[in-house]
């Protein structure tokens, strides 16, 4: 049965058969026509590798990847924002040895300029990566139907992956990766035009703060009564939102008490007895 009230996916749920897209009948996430290209460059891919590299688990906390919004369709989700992410992941899990998991899973449109992206993805990086052993201008020289902004980008992004992680520990940061990483999900069940909320979310009209969000580490249902009664897809994403930040906000609250100087300074209160402060108050209501 759905859980139309989870909004929390591992990226191991996100791509699994059995994980987010089989809890809602899907079979993969298609990137629209009207989406801009992969533009990630490798300093955009380093800070992500670098940032959830330094998340430290613990406590059952961890690394909250901000936002993707979808859209359902017959038998895929349309990603109308998050395409940046959810190629990058897919192409740091192909060089994990994951293939299988992410295969066919991200999808763009056939019959456009975006076919042999589409291929590049989920032939040449699945099947031949020994292929981008190459610089870009050999891999052209001899395969100039790749001679596109968007498998570019993804090239020189895989490679930037692939000498990232020559270095780690692959079976560590893999179980980071697929357990501790996750993302906000919001599956926009509204008969609203993609591209209106495409164009929403990329205006300046709906604050996505993934900095605030990174600590999420508990989802409320502070605001399940006010999403039911919400029917603009802004508020909606805003909902969904504020509902992951007030976990956010408890789990800062809970890092700030255990702080050893906060407790030090809270123990001669925790040592008052009630009946001490005079007057019949009671010292904590």
């Amino acid at each position: 049965m759905r859980d139309n009230s989870k909004l929390l996916y591992t990226v191991e749920e996100i791509f699994q058969n059995e994980g987010f897209l089989r809890e809602n009948e899907k079979e993969f996430y298609k990137i629209p026509l009207y989406q801009r290209g992969y533009k990630w460059n490798k300093n955009n891919v380093k800070k992500l590798l670098d940032d959830i590299n330094e998340f430290k688990i613990s406590n059952g906390k961890f690394y909250c990847l901000q936002n993707i919004t979808l859209v359902p369709q017959d038998n895929c989700f349309h990603v109308v924002d998050g395409q940046q992410r959810l190629v990058t992941l897919a192409l740091i899990l192909s060089i994990l040895d994951k293939k299988e998991l992410i295969r066919d899973k991200v999808r763009f449109p056939n019959n456009t300029i975006r076919e042999q992206t589409n291929h590049f993805v989920n032939n040449i990086i699945l099947d031949q990566p020994e292929l981008l052993d190459e610089n870009w201008d050999n891999f052209i020289d001899e395969r100039q139907n790749y001679d596109h902004q968007d498998v570019f980008h993804l090239f020189h992004a895989y490679k930037a992956i692939n000498e990232w992680i020559q270095d780690k520990d692959k079976g560590y940061f893999t179980d980071k990766l697929l357990n501790h990483v996750k993302l906000i999900v919001n599956n926009i069940q509204k008969n609203t035009e993609e591209e209106t909320i495409f164009s929403n979310l990329n205006s300046k009209c709906v604050p996505l703060d993934g900095a605030d969000l990174a600590r999420a580490i508990l989802i409320t249902n502070v605001a399940k009564e006010e999403a039911s009664r919400e029917t603009d897809i802004k508020n909606i994403i805003r909902v969904n939102e504020r509902r992951v930040k007030i976990g956010w906000e408890i789990d800062q609250i809970n890092n700030w008490w255990t702080q050893s100087d906060v407790k030090n300074y809270f123990k001669k209160f925790i040592r008052i007895k009630s009946e001490e402060t005079g007057g019949g108050n009671k010292l904590f209501k």
